[in-house]
Formats: C-alpha cells, structure tokens, sequence
C-alpha cells in the first residue's frame, strides 16, 4: 500500500516545475537586495490603497472607496481591485505591512507567470520546453524590470501573470470539456478582468483569437487533426460570457471613450515617459545599462531580450521543419499554436514600431503581449532539444537554460531604490468620486453569470470521448541534469558579472557617460546640458526622431522648467516636441548628485520639404494655463530664448522620397 501512494506521489509530482519554479528566483535578486520598493509610476497610489485598507471593515463603504479611488487617472471602479485584495490578503495572512505585502506582490507575479506559462506549455510541447519558455517569459525586461520597478503597474503585471494559467485552464477545457475544468476557467477570467481593464480586453481577444484559429483549423482538416470543434466553440463561450461577466468592471471606460487615454497613466498602454514608438534596432538590442548617476535612472526598458526573439525565431523554424517532415499528427496543437503566436508576434513587432501619428500607438501595451507570443513559441524549441544526441544534448540545455538568466543580469540592477513611503496628498484626495457601472452592466454581468452557471449545470453528466492527444513524457536524468547544469552556470555568471562597469555604470556628478555626443553647455539659471543622443543625421519626410538630453544642476533649483525640441528652417520652427516635466521629473526636485535624462520622440511631417534643419533644445518657466498656448505662438521663439535658454544641437538634412 505504501509502495502505491509513493508511486502515485512520483506521477503527479513535476520536476520539470519545481526546477522553472526555482530558476526563477533568480528574477527576486533586486527584492533581496533593497529593502522597500523604488519609486515607480504607480507606486505610491498602490501602497496608499493598501495603507488605507489595513484596519478597514471588509466589504464596508470606506473599503470600497478605496478600491475605487485610483489616483488623477481616468479608470472605472474597481479596476486594479484585485492587485489591492492579494496586497489585503497578504497583510492579513503574514502580518506584513503595505510596501511588504507589495513586494511579496511582485514574487508572486513572477512565480506565477513562469508556473503559468510552463503549465501551459508542458501540454503542448513536453516539459523541456515549457521550462524554456517560462524562463524566457519571467525574464522579460517588461515582466522583471519595467512594470514592478519603473511604473509599479502592479494591476498589469498581475493580468500578465493570470493569463498564462487562463489559457492552460482553456486548454484543459478543450481537452476535457467537464464542469469542473469550465468553472475554473470562468473564474479566471474574471480574475483577470479584475486587475488591469485594458490589459485584460486585449489578452482576451488574442485567446479568441487563438482558439478561433485553432478551431477552425482542425474543423477543415479533422481527419489529420483527429480532434472535434465542440470542445473548441465552448472554449469560446467560456472567453466571451467571462467578458460581458466583467462588464461592470470596463463598461463605464468603453462607453466614455476614455480607456485609451486612461493608458498614459496606468502603465497599459502608451509609455510612461511619453514614448509612442520604438525603433527595430531598439526593440532587438540588448537593454542599456543603467547608470547609478541618473537621478531618474529607473526608467523603463522599450527592448525584448536577446534570448526570446532568438529562442522564438529558432523555435518558429524547428516548428515549421517538423510539420512539414510530418511530425504534425503527435502534436496537433503544439504546431497550430505556434503559427497562430508567431503571426500575432510578427503583427504586434509592427504595431510596436508604427511611426508616432498612426492610430496605434501602444507600445507599452505591446510588449506585454509581445512577451506573451514569443514566450510560447520559444517553447516549440524542446521538442528538437529532446531529439539530440546525449552526448550533444546536456550542454545544449545547459547553455540555452542558462541564455534567459545571463542576458538578464543588467536588469537586476535597479538604480535609485527608495523605501516608498505612502503619499500623504492623496489622502486629501480621497473623495474623488467613483464611476459607478451603469444598470445595463449590471444586467449584462447578471444574464452572463447566469448563463455559465446554467452551461456548468448541463455540463455535470457530459460523456467524455478520449481525445488523441499526445502524452506528455517526464524529464528525463540527461535534460534534469542539463537544467541544473544550466542554473548553475547562470549562478557563477551572476556572481561574476553583478558588479559596476559590467552589468551597470555610474557617471560621476557632474558627468553624463552614456551619452553620444558629449558636450557641456550652462543655461541661464546655471542648469547645464552635459550631452545629448541623437538618432542620426539624414532623414525622410515621414521618419522618427528621436533625441535624448542630459540635464544637470550644479545646485538646487526653485523653478520648475519645462523643455522643448524643436526643428527649425531658415529661423523658422516648423516641428517641436513639449514636455511639463523634463525626464519625468519637476526641477525643483533635481539634485547635484547626478543628471536627467530626457527623451523626446517627433515624427517630421510628410510634408517636409527636402533641405538642412537645425535641432534646438531648451529649458524655459512655464507659468501658468497658458503656456502651451505661447509655446504655439508664431513668435514663441525670442520668448522661448529669454526665458531659461535654448541650445543648437545640430543640422540634420531631410532628402525627399
């Protein structure tokens, strides 16, 4: 009887889990290293609601203001609630206070996502490959860097945790349309909808997308599938009755018209730091180094690793080399999974660098669902690893486990770390009123739930028919021993290289190393421009250019300046790019303890014409309502010159197409 439950024991445990699992504690290394949390966009608004919640009667009206209140952004009630509720949880399961409870947040988004991800993908392409992809996905620089630390988009990076685990549970549906396997999915869902409300919409429109396209599939081509379309068309159900169940959470941002704006703010959509397209070669390189002489050095990374495009470019081309050898018929889903991801990579990759001025212009929300693509199509790479020779094969996992780790090392770096504590001004703020749901959401969610709850009742006595599906082997000794072999090269890689000047910089005061052209000109008010970065020096009508300043106060400053770009012919000012706060930071709060960085983006119209352009930069008071009505003052140009100081960069030549 024993020998039995210590067989049972090996079978439902999972190696291959434990292992991802562990890998990926390599990601907390900034938690363990600084106490508190840095001071990220959304930082202070979520410890606030946390604070505010510790000692507040659940489910009371003050306890509900709470979770309604979100700060000065355009957001429907309760969006976010669930990131405050597991931050609540958290508090009153282990005693920790807001700025804990937070950080204990974020481990728990990344376990989550690379538990999630693995879950997924061990159904589809064995264990070794769901261990790479969940590695490649908690190793993003926008899931380990940009949301946790340079936005604090908490209710962001917890829908991108929860999505993995929505479409291993849909998974599950399809394979084993029971009522159990439906309500588990439903719930999630909901969860989901219940974090961040523009996130959640476009991850579930790529799972519609996604079951759609693999449904459809199998419906016209059955006899090699061997699959039916009823388990799929519920699946689809299940995704769209989940929506209208959250109605009451995105209807009052849908029916205003103000979800897309509410994206500037909540870490969704449009970058933070105003950013509204990234370069190819931005998006491919390897993320800059931080620089500890950056007083707003905690900036978010606009690039993919090198392991997920690579891993996914040669995943996508095993995948396709399989298929055709007519390796299909044992993984039917595997391939039609990584088809559907890899166009919907290739879609987002040109949605990401669409020039500023289309209608698109989302690429914080991109990479998120970027990461998602390219980490599922990563996985496809294990099934070509597990065919290799043993002698070949523990060396490659070994380096290819390591690869996500490594090229991530910089991001374990978080420069300007503070102990966040809540902003007091918001509580004076407190009674902003909420937008409450309208009554037709409320039914629309009612009818929903009622609906799921009717379907999960048919659905008790269903007669499952075996599905031909491929059954998924355990790691063997060679691919465990690979694993360990790879998470301990990536430990002495770590120990070796997680120091200044390999996997960070630090400018001394006064200095500004990572700029291109160095050159220190003093402004009236004595701020100085230390160097500047420029995208290059011939342009099209049409192109992007992309400019960065490197600010500097010798002593503090009183006056808080804004900054403008402009491109000039013949004295004339024919483009020009504002900013309130240079670098995201007002100029009352700089400090001579390092510089600014600030980074303008402007599309030259398309209807330049072709010839030599100046590019100036400046810093001027801004007083007042009516200061963007005097920067677009046809004679804003001596004005702007008095004021605080304007600086000739360069000339640029535009040639005509």
């Amino acid at each position: 009887m024993k020998m039995d439950a210590a067989r049972a024991l090996r079978r439902s445990s999972d190696p291959g889990l434990l292992l991802t699992l562990l890998l990926t504690l390599f990601a907390v290394l900034p938690l363990a290293l600084s106490p508190g949390l840095p001071n990220g966009n959304q930082v202070s608004l979520q410890i606030w609601r946390a604070e505010m919640l510790q000692g507040v009667e659940l489910f009371s009206s003050s306890w509900v203001d709470v979770l309604n209140y979100t700060g000065d952004s355009i957001q429907s009630g309760f969006d976010g609630s669930l990131t405050v509720i597991l931050t609540s949880g958290i508090h009153l399961a282990f005693g920790l206070g807001a700025l804990d409870a937070l950080r204990a947040l974020v481990v728990f988004c990344l376990l989550a996502s690379s538990g999630g991800m693995y879950a997924f993908c061990r159904r589809r392409s064995g264990p070794l490959g769901a261990l790479l992809a969940a590695l490649v996905y908690a190793f993003s620089p926008t899931l380990m860097h940009t949301l946790p630390y340079a936005r604090g988009a908490y209710p962001v990076m917890l829908a991108l945790a929860l999505f993995p685990l929505l479409l291993w549970r849909v998974d599950a549906l399809r394979d084993k349309p029971t009522c159990r396997n439906f309500l588990l999915a439903f719930l999630l869902q909901i969860a989901m909808f219940n974090t961040q409300v523009t996130m959640s919409l476009h991850l579930t429109l790529m799972a519609l997308g996604w079951v759609g396209f693999e449904t459809l599939t199998q419906a016209f081509n059955r006899e090699a599938s061997q699959m039916r379309a009823h388990a799929g068309v519920l699946a689809l159900l299940m995704l769209i009755l989940g929506a209208f169940a959250s109605t009451t959470v995105w209807w009052s941002q849908f029916s205003a018209g103000a979800w897309r704006d509410s994206e500037l703010v909540n870490g969704a959509g449009q970058s933070v730091d105003g950013l509204k397209s990234v370069r190819l070669e931005t998006l491919l390189s390897p993320p800059p180094l931080a620089d500890a002489g950056a007083i707003n050095g905690l900036r978010e990374v606009h690039s993919l690793s090198l392991a997920s495009w690579l891993f996914a470019l040669a995943g996508g081309i095993s995948a396709l080399m399989l298929y055709v050898r007519g390796y299909r018929t044992r993984h039917p889903q595997a391939f039609l999974g990584a088809l559907y991801f890899s166009l919907s990579a290739l879609v987002l990759i040109a949605l990401t660098i669409s020039p500023p001025g289309s209608d698109w212009q989302y690429p914080g929300l991109y990479m998120g669902l970027l990461t998602v693509c390219l980490s599922i199509v990563t996985s496809m790479n294990g099934i070509w690893l597990t065919k290799l020779e043993r002698r070949v094969q523990l060396s490659a996992i070994a380096l290819v486990v390591a690869l996500p780790i490594v090229t991530a090392i910089p991001l374990l770096y978080v420069p300007e770390w503070q102990a966040t504590a809540p902003d007091m001004a918001l509580r004076a703020d407190a009674n902003v009123p909420p937008r409450n749901a309208s009554e037709l959401s409320a039914v629309l969610s009612a009818l929903a739930i009622a609906f799921v709850c009717g379907i999960a009742w048919r659905m008790r006595k269903t007669r499952l028919t075996p599905r031909p599906y491929w059954m998924v082997s355990p790691l063997s000794r060679t691919t465990v021993l690979g694993v360990t072999t790879g998470g301990v090269l990536a430990l002495l890689c770590l120990f070796i290289t997680f120091r200044e000047g390999i996997a960070w910089i630090h400018s001394p005061p006064g200095t500004a190393l990572p700029a291109q052209i160095q050159r220190r000109v003093t402004l009236e008010g004595g701020v100085q421009l230390l160097g500047y970065d420029i995208s290059g020096n011939v342009f099209r009508p049409g192109d992007t250019l992309f400019v960065s300043a490197y600010w500097y106060a010798p002593e503090a400053l009183t006056v808080d300046y804004s900054s403008l770009l402009t491109v000039s012919r013949d004295g004339e000012r024919v483009a020009q790019v504002y900013k309130d706060a240079p670098g995201g930071r007002p100029s009352s709060q700089w400090s001579p303890a390092g510089y600014i960085l600030d980074r303008f983006t402007l599309q030259l119209p398309a209807d330049f014409l072709a010839g030599d352009y100046e590019i100036a930069i400046g810093l001027f008071d801004c007083e007042g309502m009516g200061c963007r009505d005097e920067i677009a003052a046809d004679d804003f140009d001596a004005g702007f010159q008095a004021k605080g100081g304007s600086i000739a960069l360069t000339e640029v030549r535009v040639e005509a197409d």
